[in-house]
């Protein structure tokens, strides 16, 4: 095991908890409710939105976090076997579809959203069904990047651990219950959304609630002995 690296890792897995956390405060602070539904109020919130724009540039740095985070999920417990090599790979794919997804939200925020506050009422309504086609394709994107990667790829991960004596076995147990529910819920984000109180409480809990072991993942390899 390469300890150096599996250290940085936990540190890179630290900062991705705290990343998520600067960019909730900015997108709660900018007061947008992303509702394709409601598309023309979500153009007019985020024209000249700093916070909001903001949040997705720090999204960007987040995301790309979690590729040496599961390199470094797969140095420590690659004795758990090949099924890490699936989450690696599950992680890759679900980050491509989240970048993706933040470069079209940025271009609706920093293009789109422009263009249609000085667009003149002739114009609005192409300009507002190609927002809402493009809203939702990031709305589907960040949902299936989320099931690859905090789905399927904190399950895969939770195995190896529970595989192997690297840390504690409670550690994989928890992995193993929030990877499934986030791997039922994202997938089911795009149709229910925030229209339903109660799944949107789920949501938020278990997306809390990984928030939190990718926190106590860090820490752990932080504190992984030297190799002899």
């Amino acid at each position: 095991m390469n300890n150096s690296f599996v250290k940085v890792v936990g540190v890179c897995s630290i900062l991705f908890v705290v990343i998520f956390i600067v960019t909730f405060i900015l997108y709660s602070a900018a007061g947008v409710e992303e509702d394709p539904g409601e598309i023309e109020a979500y153009l007019q919130n985020v024209h000249n939105n700093t916070l909001y724009a903001g949040g997705y540039w720090v999204f960007v740095p987040g995301f790309l976090f979690l590729i040496p985070i599961f390199l470094g999920f797969y140095q420590a417990f690659r004795e758990g076997g090949g099924v890490l090599w699936v989450a690696v790979a599950a992680s890759l794919v679900g980050v491509t579809l989240l970048l993706t997804s933040q470069v079209i939200s940025l271009g609706i925020v920093r293009q789109l959203a422009s263009g249609y506050a000085e667009a003149g009422s002739s114009s609005r309504p192409a300009l507002e069904v190609m927002a809402k086609a493009l809203l939702e394709t990031t709305v589907w994107a960040d949902s299936i990047g989320l099931f690859l990667s905090l789905g399927i790829g904190v399950v895969l991960v939770s195995i190896g651990v529970l595989r192997t004596n690297v840390i504690g076995h409670w550690l994989g147990w928890v992995g193993v219950v929030i990877g499934v529910l986030e791997a039922i819920t994202n997938p089911l984000y795009p149709v229910l959304g925030i229209s339903s109180l109660f799944f949107t409480i789920v949501y938020s809990v278990a997306f809390i609630i990984t928030l939190v072991w990718f926190l106590i993942m860090g820490v752990f390899l932080l504190r992984l002995p030297e190799a002899a």
